[in-house]
């Protein structure tokens, strides 16, 4: 399962501290902490030292997205004084004009591309220029800039593909028109499955997402929804919908039987979808575990059939071995 956590920033805005808070007794390992506002810098390397990090497998910082003339030495100066803890500093290629300033920082640098605000750093193109003056530096790819530079998701294939090896982590959120960072969109969780057999389980989710606290769970569901686990070959799985009907009900003290029939969303007039029986609650649960299905999402799925008998289980990925009958 894919780790997914949150940016400080996205959580409470300039408030590191309260966003941890927020997140002490939710089940993550990853976080960033934010910078992302200039003024916000000094604030976070002071209290750092003092900051319970010890649930943390995977920690980030966030420069300043911008930096004002004259001053970029100053923040290079504050940011090199994280050289020890290892953690990736994430680093808008735009705001860097002092290439020496920053090359101390060896692999700890990390790029990552543009929204189009930006005047530069949105394509393979432009970052290729980046990584040729940074050769350690390491890549932070971000799935809402990339999908709004280009909705097909072609430059974020691009990306991914030409960078695989400088992935160090991901920066996941729907980004509007006015490069706003907002809660991811249907149609942004799907664009990600498009492209989420080229990102490794290790690689750390790091949403952007404005969420409350009541929030964050169901947030971090939706991610590992929209990026499924890559032990499912994802080439080979084909989405539609499940249906589940729990055929003897009516049978008190019976193990439950459970007639599953899949059917595709394109496709499906190319012959007639499998149906199969799952005999028991239990097995039911591992054969939709086995299918990504997050633990959250299974009791949900188990629950809503204890009460309707059936139901309908939605954008659903399966093997392509399980999607035609067999006739023979």
């Amino acid at each position: 399962m894919r780790e997914v956590g949150f940016s400080t920033g996205a959580l409470a805005k300039g408030d590191f501290r309260s966003a941890l808070g927020m997140l002490r007794d939710k089940q993550t390992k990853v976080i960033e902490l934010s910078a992302l506002r200039q003024y916000e810098l000094p604030k976070l390397m002071a209290g750092i030292k003092d900051l319970e990090l010890k649930t943390f497998s995977y920690i980030s910082v966030h420069a300043p997205s911008s930096i004002e003339s004259g001053t970029e030495p100053e923040v290079v100066t504050r940011l090199k004084a994280l050289i020890d803890t290892r953690w990736p500093i994430v680093v808008h290629p735009d705001t860097i004009s002092d290439f020496r300033l920053w090359k101390g920082l060896g692999d700890q640098l990390c790029i990552e591309n543009n929204d189009l605000r930006k005047p530069f750093g949105q394509t393979v193109a432009q970052l290729e220029e980046v990584f040729s003056t940074f050769p350690e530096a390491t890549f932070c790819c971000d799935l809402g800039h990339a999908r709004q530079v280009d909705p097909t998701m072609s430059e974020a294939t691009a990306l991914l593909q030409t960078f695989e090896n400088r992935l160090r982590q991901l920066h996941v959120s729907e980004v509007n028109t006015k490069s706003t960072h907002e809660r991811l969109s249907a149609a942004s969780a799907k664009a990600f499955t498009k492209i989420c057999h080229l990102i490794p389980d290790t690689v750390p989710v790091i949403l952007e997402t404005p969420v409350t606290a009541a929030e964050i769970e169901s947030e971090i569901e939706q991610v590992r929804n929209a990026l499924p686990s890559q032990k499912i070959n994802m080439r080979e799985m084909v989405e539609g919908s499940l249906d589940i009907l729990w055929a003897n009900y009516q049978e008190r003290g019976a193990t439950p039987e459970y007639v599953l029939h899949f059917l595709r969303y394109r496709g499906f007039k190319d012959g007639p979808q499998r149906s199969q029986v799952v005999s028991g609650k239990s097995a039911l649960a591992t054969y939709l575990k086995d299918l990504n299905v997050s633990d959250t999402q299974i009791k949900l799925i188990l629950d809503k059939i204890e009460i309707h008998k059936s139901f309908d289980v939605l954008n659903i990925f399966v093997p392509k071995s399980h999607t035609l009958a067999d006739l023979r």
